[in-house]
């Protein structure tokens, strides 16, 4: 008799394993994507564009004049403050962003303009 109560509640729970296997847990196994820099530039000049935080200048690449390039971030600058810079090829004055907040999966827009002072910055959520 108690050898029949063991086996039901082997299957009981062999059942309910199995039943919860299939269900994705959020935030376990799979990591978050990576954030993005998307680089409009608008300006006739070619554009090399630098992460800087905690006090260190880290180079993204070069966008060419009138084009559009995207780069993604190190993981080491999600949830950081930090600060998009971007400094023309032969150029004299750089555009330094305000500074942004990136989390893992967001995306960040850097429009350049003609007038690099007048170059803006947003960030887009996932």
């Amino acid at each position: 008799m108690a050898t029949r109560q063991w086996v039901r509640l082997t299957l009981v729970l062999a059942i309910g394993a199995a039943g919860c296997a299939g269900r994705e847990k959020p935030g376990l196994g799979k990591p978050a994507p990576p954030a993005v820099v998307n680089v409009a530039n608008n300006n006739y000049a070619d554009v090399t564009v630098y992460l800087v935080h905690a006090g260190q200048r880290r180079r993204l690449g070069t966008v060419t004049g009138l084009s559009r390039q995207a780069f993604t971030l190190p993981r080491s600058a999600h949830t950081r403050e930090l600060y998009l810079l971007a400094d023309p090829v032969g150029g004299a004055r750089s555009y330094l962003s305000p500074a942004v907040h990136v989390r893992a999966g967001e995306a960040v827009d850097l429009r350049l303009h003609p007038t690099l002072s007048l170059s803006s910055v947003s960030v887009w959520g996932p």
